[in-house]
């Protein structure tokens, strides 16, 4: 099964470029505009923005290394697209594997199952 995503740009984002691409597949608008959702705006359902800074300064670095995070739960997408397929009353099944040939076995599987 060959599946043609939505034309355009790859996206900013990966968590909300992701979704944005299988909502507008799934002809699944935003229903106070009757658009396709836009990363900003799905950013924004998802929890929005929040910094955080953490400067780790271990011996054995050359260098300090300075982490910046600017979207919630920047250091963890799959708890920022819970919360965003909550808001949005998605169902989501998370399937995670530890070697690329069976993900990409269970992809097929999902695939042919529609």
């Amino acid at each position: 099964m060959n599946i043609e995503f939505p034309a355009g740009s790859a996206g900013i984002h990966p968590a909300t470029a992701a979704v944005a691409k299988l909502l507008q597949f799934y002809q699944i608008n935003n229903p106070f505009t009757g658009e396709p959702y836009s990363e900003a705006f799905l950013l924004g359902l998802g929890g929005g923005l929040d910094t955080a800074c953490i400067l780790f300064q271990f011996k054995q670095l050359p260098h300090p290394l300075l982490i910046l995070g600017f979207s919630n739960y920047w250091n963890n997408p799959r708890t920022f697209l819970e919360h965003l397929g909550a808001r949005l009353s998605l169902k989501m099944n998370w399937q995670e594997f530890n070697d690329a040939k069976a993900a990409e076995m269970a992809l097929q599987v999902s695939l042919k199952a529609g």
